[in-house]
């Protein structure tokens, strides 16, 4: 039963969020829990995209991977999940942007001081009534319920047993695992304890869940007790702050609603007393700013990618709700201001980097209302190419990329008689959703595979790469086709870690290395490898690569070899990253900071904070400053120092980089001085020359160059100065005359386009006016149904005018073709009616419909004229047959009744 959710604050405590989250900490603070501070929403995890929930940032430690900052641990962690934001403002308790109150115990305490510190915490310190309580646990933990019932005392009958589904956490197929148990609030106590329903959102809500990892689950599905049992728990302080401030969902609490009022006072609107279409703008843009704050303050950056298209997705939610309010001014900073003031004292962070906030915000509205109208732009030229229809895919980038509803798109597209593929358009929304789904969902404790296994039983490999491209090294793991193995055979995808390696593994952005791993056996060789890549993983280093030819058994001794090329191609492009690095800040601006980058052997990639583009002038001194420092020769000076150190002589480091204690530093006196555990020259010289192809933004603020060097960069200008050979060949003239001969061509091309496009219309009208002898008579009035193949779009549509300017006001005209009977396809179909016809009744978009449907198609138009496409030629004369009997019966009737 649906009934109206409402809570009484004499039940309770009222408290502010702030203070919730406070008296959570303290109280596990007092239980010799170390708090910690709430982690980025940028994780260190490379599975997940963003941080998705409380316990991610303690994975590490729940696998081992990492030693534990205590044994007991609790914080308040904020957290962005957009895999259902469709849902955000439609009900009472979805949001993007959340903080998880959690309490941790790793391999400490467990399931009994668990309950009875929730039990304590909810009822004596937030003061929630019993009565108002219901508490579920997984259907086969006997355990649970006892403590439950018989140590803290819970009504039977509020003891809820469910299933697997909802009441055992697993992170995967295997790995740990355990029951849970999962305290709801019941705001109609009234109603009693019999058939009790927790899925009735409207009566109860689901506000503490204690997870209780106490076995490991295998392939077969064979549960064993782990060792060390682990406590997660997580408590949603939207949700609670919900319950003790008595308000009928999570957007009118303290923490949110404030920016509601901001939303009121732009807007002039009276909140309470508005329809809940109009309430859900409200809450979307109370939500999203929040979650767009914290994204940025966190150093993402809007971007059509991975987590930059999630902060571009939401702001552009907040402006587009916000023109549904009527917010027609730039906006956004104003309610950030209000977030950040709300959030201040609990995150200072927001305050050091306020400014950088607000100005990502109004950077990426403005660029947002430039979108909106270029999409604009694109809708007209798309109506302007005289379309069947704006295709499904052509429809989500405009809603996707333009913020253009598709509702209006539609409006758009019928008053210019096109139609729209709906059922292709829902089909790209439902392909997006999956996707932030897929991206979203969960977070996976397991190792993942086998060798992530291997690796934390490992530890770190010894690097010998720095000095040597040779190691006679131990096999100390083999993983053959992503199993654990003791030997590997030829054919074999193998990966192999070793107990020391020359081999560069993939980090800081410089791919792994290459080469031969070989085993040898009184002169003969046993196995040979072929290393394809290599990878560093918790500081292990992983092999990977095909056996060739032998055998190799786990233990062998083998000789390692790094293909000495690609190596030297990796070291020319990593120190010329370091070089553009430098050239970039003299030159352009000494504020420049690194953002991103890719070692490659044919290629580096170069990415960097900027407001702007480059100007050609700018790279092209980039460029000669960078050849004049290699050609001058200076040597790298490599060293190890403390990290104060380092940055006290000046060292740049990486942003959002994490570092040791001790740090490697390259130094090329003068020019520059960065963190680096990279493989590079011994000296400028060895580079030989760099030649920058590219500069371009791949997000709000953030510029990326794409440059080559050494032997990739001679290949490179060789193959330009073969095409230039061939385009005079061609052109029958001088290399240095080559653009002149191509601007003139265009010019013919363009004058050729448009004399054809002439004579196609000639025919067209020729062609229609051959049709007058098929025109059929009924009394005063003429009209014409036919077929004309070979036309284009635009030529059909030229022939049915012509054709009504001959016949007059009272006539009508339907033509149709296959505009390619090469390639027999697809069908155009357009009416025409005159002036005298539409005033009658007559509309030429809701005749045409059905026809084309005839045809496998559809679309519409205006009263006089209209368009439609299909795709089953075959059945075009049936259905121009349909349209000259629907025609008739109409002239028949008409003349009939006057």
């Amino acid at each position: 039963m649906a009934v109206e959710r409402v809570s009484s604050k004499s039940d309770m405590k009222s408290m502010t969020g702030d203070e919730i989250r406070a008296a959570f900490l303290n109280f596990y603070a007092q239980r010799s829990h170390k708090v910690i501070q709430s982690a980025s929403l940028v994780p260190k995890d490379p599975t997940v995209l963003l941080t998705i929930a409380g316990m991610l940032p303690f994975k590490p430690i729940f696998l081992g991977h990492e030693d534990r900052p205590s044994k007991r641990a609790a914080s308040s962690q904020k957290c962005i999940r957009t895999n259902d934001i469709e849902n955000v403002g439609r009900t009472a308790r979805h949001h993007t942007f959340f903080e998880m109150l959690g309490n941790f115990s790793f391999g400490d305490y467990f399931k009994k001081e668990a309950i009875e510190w929730a039990w304590e915490l909810t009822t004596q310190v937030f003061g929630l009534k019993p009565r108002n309580l219901v508490v579920s646990i997984f259907q086969e933990d006997d355990e649970a319920e006892d403590i439950w019932r018989n140590v803290v005392g819970v009504n039977p009958n509020r003891i809820i047993r469910m299933g697997e589904e909802d009441n055992f956490w697993s992170s995967g197929p295997t790995g740990p695992c355990g029951p849970c148990s999962e305290l709801y609030y019941d705001f109609h106590p009234e109603l009693g304890d019999e058939k009790i329903d927790l899925e009735d959102d409207s009566r109860f809500i689901e506000f503490y869940n204690l997870v209780f990892m106490q076995y490991n689950r295998d392939a077969e599905g064979t549960l064993t007790s782990l060792a060390h049992c682990n406590i997660d728990t997580g408590m949603g302080l939207e949700r609670m702050a919900q319950i003790l401030q008595g308000v009928s969902n999570n957007y009118e609490t303290d923490l949110i609603f404030p920016l509601l009022e901001k939303v009121v006072s732009l807007t002039g609107l009276n909140y309470h007393k508005l329809d809940e279409q109009n309430k859900i703008s409200f809450k979307v843009i109370g939500d999203h700013i929040r979650a767009c704050v914290h994204l940025i303050s966190d150093g993402v950056l809007s971007s059509n990618l991975g987590r930059g298209y999630v902060l571009r997705r939401l702001i552009r939610r907040i402006v587009r709700h916000g023109r549904l309010l009527g917010i027609n001014e730039l906006f956004l900073t104003a309610i950030a201001q209000v977030a950040i003031e709300l959030m201040k004292g609990s995150y200072p962070q927001l305050i050091e980097r306020k400014e950088q906030i607000l100005a990502e915000l109004q950077r990426e509205e403005i660029r947002f209302l430039e979108t909106l109208e270029r999409g604009e732009k694109l809708l007209n030229d798309l109506l302007l190419s005289k379309p069947i229809e704006i295709t499904g895919d052509q429809a989500f980038e405009l809603y996707d990329t333009f913020g253009f509803p598709v509702e209006l798109t539609e409006e758009i597209a019928a008053e210019n008689s096109v139609g729209i593929d709906l059922k292709g358009f829902h089909e790209a929304m439902d392909q997006q959703r999956q996707r932030a789904k897929d991206a979203n969902t969960t977070i996976d404790l397991t190792l993942q595979d086998t060798i992530d296994k291997v690796v934390s039983e490992l530890g770190v490999t010894n690097f010998l790469g720095y000095q040597q491209l040779e190691h006679s090294s131990n096999v100390q793991a083999i993983v053959v086709n992503g199993v654990s193995s003791n030997e590997c055979n030829m054919g074999d995808k193998v990966e192999l870690v070793l107990d020391a390696t020359p081999f560069y593994g993939e980090s800081g952005g410089q791919i792994g290395d290459r080469g031969l791993i070989s085993n040898m056996s009184s002169e003969k060789l046993d196995c040979l490898i072929e290393v394809a890549d290599v990878r560093c993983i918790h500081g292990a280093f992983v092999h990977s690569g095909v056996v060739k030819t032998g055998k190799l058994l786990l233990g062998d001794n083998v000789k390692t070899t790094v293909d000495g090329f690609t190596r030297r191609c990796a070291q020319v492009h990593h120190t010329s990253t370091h070089l553009l690095q430098a050239a970039l800040k003299q030159i352009v601006d000494s504020g420049i900071s690194q953002a991103g980058s890719l070692v490659g052997f044919d290629r580096m990639r170069f990415d960097f904070h900027s407001s702007r583009p480059l100007e050609i002038e700018e790279l092209e001194k980039v460029e000669k400053l960078i050849n004049i420092w290699i050609s001058e020769g200076h040597s790298l000076h490599v060293s190890e120092m403390t990290i104060d150190d380092a940055k006290s002589a000046g060292a740049l480091a990486m942003f959002g980089e994490k570092y040791g204690d001790i740090v490697r530093v390259v130094d090329i006196p003068n020019i520059s001085m960065e963190l680096c555990g990279g493989t590079h020259v011994k000296n400028t010289s060895e580079i030989g020359l760099l030649k920058i192809i590219s500069e371009t933004g791949i997000a709000a603020g953030i510029r990326r160059i794409e440059a080559i060097a050494g032997k990739p960069a001679l290949d490179y200008l060789n193959d330009r100065d073969m095409i230039v050979k061939n385009l005079s060949e061609l052109f029958k003239t001088q290399s240095n005359e080559i653009i002149e001969r191509v601007s003139a061509l265009q010019c013919e091309v363009k004058s050729l386009r448009k004399s054809l496009q002439i004579a196609q219309r000639e025919v067209a009208s020729s062609k229609a006016l051959s049709l007058m002898s098929k025109r059929i008579t009924i009394g005063s009035s003429q009209f014409i149904v036919h077929r004309l193949d070979n036309l284009s779009n635009e030529a059909l549509q030229s022939a049915a005018t012509t054709l009504l300017d001959e016949l007059g006001v009272d006539s009508a005209v339907v033509l149709a073709g296959i505009p390619d009977l090469k390639e027999n396809n697809k069908v155009v179909l357009v009416t025409a009616f005159g002036s005298n016809i539409v005033a009658h009744g007559m509309h030429a978009g809701k005749f045409l419909a059905p026809i084309a449907k005839l045809c496998g198609g559809g679309g519409g138009g205006k009263p006089n004229f209209a368009q439609a496409g299909g795709r089953e030629p075959r059945a075009l004369d049936d259905a121009l047959n349909c349209a000259k009997d629907e025609l008739s019966k109409f002239f028949q009737n008409f003349y009939s009744c006057r």
